[in-house]
């Protein structure tokens, strides 16, 4: 999302009521600040025009940005140059009013953002006119620095970095990023950048790319059941071949993912570019420690990576000549958008020329926009679980499949009886040369039949009994049914016509015996002449 500002030209130092080292850049408009020894109000949300810092180079400011028809607002870094756009975000999640403010508390020397709300009541008064008071309000914090903070500085890279009294670096905005990386920026260890949910909404979305210590991991997170799911790793020692335990577990443990400075890709490192004996035995002299991004737009300009909101990391030079798409990871890597876990959302397969389609059984959710996912004609239904039927989808496979824990069975039967009984699965992959069985209680995008290079997988899908299958399945239903029908009929007539014809010999005396001994749940029936004999001619009492 782009956001349109208008800049300032200058800012009265005193209005900030701050010591402040005038930038190289302008004469107004500091790079750095410097913290008095009081409680101090740096900035208000009112203002979205006020620069509170410019980098020497007048390329990046922090301020604060009208957010949702202006009704909100964003404290952020701006890129300034050819346009404004948002590569770091303080509270994506909590977007306050206009009336908050950027404060520094003394003596802890901490920087806060607070929102400042109220609440207003109307009152009819005896002259039936309505009064509005302010009956309550409140202060909350949104975001706030470490303490000791001592200076403040927008540097020439887009980096805001926060110091103590000695100017060691306290907090850094590179290492807390939202969805964008700047190139040289660097992702350390257990740091993350997150999407957002749209591209008009900033706050946290569904993908996450982390730096684990062994590697990058994309992970989809969607629901409750569907958290932390990876669906690409790339590790130190193997490349874009590792796998997901490698990027947990690894001698190379120290790995750092940086943007290139010419924003020709993404490197892994080990931090401070230090390699063990352990780390360098157990990469096996691999030295593709990366990815090279298929096309690079020639030029300069500001470059940047951005986490979309659909998973895929995308890579944009802002110029003179506008904003332009640079590389898409996944279809310019992988060569396909299918591998992008919610490229056809919900339920849905993605073919080898990348178009969205429902399985059997399944309708589009949206019939005007196939990639909007599949849903059942008739929901399952939990009361009757066991009477739920499995689908079969040949060559299939799924993004998780090659990261995820399985069960380890013999028979596709043998993983769709693991998933019957619980409701909630609703799909199962079965592996014919692993013997791998993974389930899944929700699936998005599953890929179809077409790269050569893909494992293909049979997959099953939960349906009801209510739903109508596939014509051929009808067929084969009926005639097989149908024959079993007539054959257990007839077993079944013969069976009782020769059970009435002996019972009708044993006990003459009674026809009426005959016909209540077939009814079920009685106690047994006796004859007269047998309970005769049993009680000797009725002499036993």
């Amino acid at each position: 999302m782009t956001i349109s500002i208008f800049l300032t030209i200058a800012v009265l130092a005193t209005s900030l009521n701050l010591i402040l080292v005038p930038s190289s850049y302008s004469a107004t408009i500091p790079e750095q600040l410097l913290i008095p020894d009081r409680n101090t109000t740096i900035a208000t949300a009112q203002n979205t025009s006020l620069q509170i810092l410019l980098s020497s180079n007048g390329s990046f400011s922090w301020q604060f940005v009208p957010y949702k028809n202006n009704t909100q607002r964003l404290l952020v870094i701006l890129s300034t140059l050819f346009n404004t756009t948002v590569v770091w975000i303080a509270n994506r999640d909590h977007p306050v009013s206009p009336n908050a403010t950027l404060n520094l508390i003394y003596p802890d020397r901490q920087i806060i953002l607070q929102d400042h709300t109220s609440i207003s009541t109307n009152i009819n008064s005896s002259s039936n006119s309505n009064n509005s008071i302010n009956a309550n309000s409140s202060t909350s914090v949104v975001w706030s620095s470490p303490p000791g903070i001592y200076s403040v500085l927008m540097n020439s890279t887009g980096n805001l970095v926060m110091q103590d009294d000695r100017n060691s670096t306290l907090w850094q905005s590179y290492d807390y990023p939202t969805d964008v990386m700047i190139t040289g920026q660097i992702l350390r260890p257990n740091h993350t950048v997150t999407s957002r949910l749209s591209l008009d909404d900033v706050s946290t979305g569904h993908y996450t790319l982390r730096e684990e210590i062994g590697g990058s991991v994309l992970y989809a997170t969607f629901d409750q059941q569907q958290t932390n799911i990876p669906y690409a790793v790339i590790t130190y020692a193997e490349g874009v071949y590792g796998n997901y335990s490698g990027a947990l577990h690894s001698a190379c443990n120290r790995t750092v993912l940086i943007y290139n400075a010419d924003g020709s890709g993404v490197s892994l490192d080990q931090e401070d570019s230090v390699v063990t004996p352990e780390c360098q035995a157990q990469s096996g002299g691999f030295t593709i420690h990366g990815i090279t991004f298929s096309t690079r737009l020639g030029g300069s300009g500001f470059r940047y990576l951005r986490l979309m909101p659909t998973g895929d990391i995308n890579t944009f030079l802002l110029s003179d000549k506008g904003l332009q798409l640079d590389n898409e990871l996944f279809k310019g890597y992988f060569s396909t958008y299918c591998k992008l876990p919610s490229y056809c959302s919900v339920n849905s397969l993605c073919s080898s020329v990348q178009t969205c389609s429902c399985p059997d059984l399944f309708t589009q959710v949206d019939s005007s926009d196939p990639r909007r996912g599949c849903r059942l004609i008739t929901p399952l239904n939990c009361s009757i679980v066991m009477e739920h039927q499995f689908l079969e989808v040949p060559g299939i496979d799924y993004f998780a499949n090659t990261y995820m824990d399985s069960y380890n069975v013999t028979s596709a039967t043998e993983c769709t009886n693991l998933c019957l009984p619980n409701c909630s699965c609703t799909t199962t992959f079965y592996d014919n040369t692993s013997r791998a069985c993974h389930l899944y209680d929700q699936v998005q995008t599953m890929q179809s039949g077409a790269n050569p290079s893909v494992t293909q997988l049979p997959a099953t899908l939960a349906v009801s009994n209510g739903n109508r299958f596939p014509k051929n399945a009808i067929i084969i239903g009926l005639s097989v049914g149908l024959g079993v029908l007539l054959i257990g009929l007839a077993i079944l007539r013969v069976f009782i016509g020769t059970r009435l014809s002996r019972k009708a010999v044993e006990y003459p005396d009674s026809k009426e015996e005959i016909s209540l001994e077939s009814l079920p749940g009685l106690p047994p029936r006796y004859s007269y002449n047998e309970l005769e004999a049993a009680i000797e001619g009725f002499s036993k009492t």
